[in-house]
């Protein structure tokens, strides 16, 4: 989110929208709308925003070993029934050929978390609001995710899924990839690069290859699929008080020229890079300044078409690529990204998906198999009976106060 509701709320925050219109080309040329709507209310541009990196609005993606793939004869899925058929090869096919029934064909971590596109492939993010039947609702008390968690039952009943997903901390999570054992799993789109070269550096005797795949459908389900949108990482606010504004918006705007990208991706000409021809040569060794330059940063920080081939091996830079070429035609609507937390929130801290035991107990229960799916209908009424009404009545007012068209 950005700018906290106090700030806001005293009319503290200057609006942007003529400043930009005039010192901002750039801005308008390379901020994509989706962060513009993110930081708008009624019609007012509040901030400057930081918009999601490589120009897509969705950081998180499926991937899979696809020299696995190819070993068991699998192909890519597009269905959730294919997704399926694709894991039971990987489960019985040895894809890793050392004998041993081991390989893990999906990874997860603890709290559901880096399955995010598991839940996506029916169009729910339980951690992402959504708007459902004329109401902003939490994402994971929306109809289709008692579809998602039917399907993940399935995948841990048939141990499609890592049997100890809810107990992998981060590092054991890594681990487990990188050595090989986990054949596809849920992740960053700009770190594909990194989890490529160190399977590959585990394991010398293959040829690794992680390829980024469009979230597949869940059967019976058209809608939107993939990661909820977060068009914004940090937005930069302008308040009255300040005695030059357009100087704010001409310092971002020449950070949103060519020039200024390769200042913040790659340094001072002759010191961090050098030119040959149209291409960037980067010296990472002698770039001492790159985090702080990157605090001030307007532009994305990962992915910069012109400044991407310096940073990275050409492989490398192909595979980012590809990665960020599916994650710009997917991913879910996002209607309360600017929104300040809710009241209900703060007095039921139990229905923020982040810090619920409630919630993630319920669905391990039903993915364990201890509770019947259709226990879910009963936790969407106990939810609502317990604050969860005052939350979407609240979400709702402030969305049709400040979003609904």
């Amino acid at each position: 989110g950005f700018a906290n509701e106090e700030t806001l709320a005293n009319g503290m925050v200057q609006p942007l929208n003529d400043l930009i219109d005039k010192y901002g080309p750039n801005l308008k040329k390379i901020i994509p709308q989706s962060a513009w709507d993110a930081v708008t209310l009624k019609g007012q541009i509040m901030a400057i925003p930081r918009f999601a990196a490589g120009g897509t609005d969705t950081d998180r993606l499926l991937y899979v070993r696809k020299d696995y793939l190819d070993k068991v004869g699998a192909k890519i899925p597009t269905t959730s029934d294919e997704f399926l058929d694709m894991l039971r090869l990987l489960r019985d096919k040895d894809p890793d050929g050392n004998g041993k029934n081991d390989t893990i064909p999906f990874g997860g971590r603890q709290s559901f978390g880096w399955m995010e596109n598991i839940f996506g492939m029916w169009g729910v993010d339980p951690s992402a609001n959504t708007v459902y039947n004329n109401e902003v609702i939490p994402g994971y008390l929306h109809p289709n995710m008692k579809k998602a968690l039917e399907f993940i039952r399935t995948m841990y009943k048939e141990k499609l899924l890592d049997q100890e997903f809810l107990s992998n901390t981060g590092s054991i999570f890594s681990q487990k990839v990188n050595s090989g054992q986990i054949a596809s799993y849920n992740h960053t789109v700009e770190q594909v690069a990194d989890y490529q070269k160190a399977i590959q550096d585990a394991n010398k005797n293959v040829k690794v290859d992680v390829v980024a795949i469009p979230t597949p459908h869940g059967t019976g389900y058209e809608g939107p699929v993939g990661n909820r949108k977060n068009p914004i990482s940090v937005s930069t606010i302008v308040m009255k008080t300040s005695k030059n504004p357009e100087a704010v918006v001409k310092l971002f705007d020449w950070m949103a020229s060519e020039e200024g990208q390769v200042y913040v991706d790659l340094g001072i000409e002759g010191d961090t890079y050098r030119k040959e021809g149209h291409k960037y040569v980067y010296d990472a060794s002698n770039d001492k300044s790159k985090n702080q330059r990157n605090v001030f940063a307007v532009t994305p920080l990962y992915y910069n078409a012109k400044t991407i081939p310096a940073r990275y091996a050409p492989e490398a830079a192909q595979r980012i690529d590809a990665a960020y070429a599916i994650a710009r035609k997917e991913g879910l609507p996002n209607p309360t990204v600017a929104m300040p937390k809710p009241k209900a929130l703060s007095e039921h801290p139990e229905l923020d998906w982040y810090s619920s035991s409630m919630i993630q107990e319920t669905m391990t229960k039903i993915v364990y198999g201890e509770l019947p799916v259709d226990y879910f209908d009963t936790f969407v009424q106990n939810v609502r009976k317990q604050g969860g009404d005052q939350l979407i009545k609240e979400m709702t007012a402030w969305y049709s106060n400040n979003k609904s068209k």
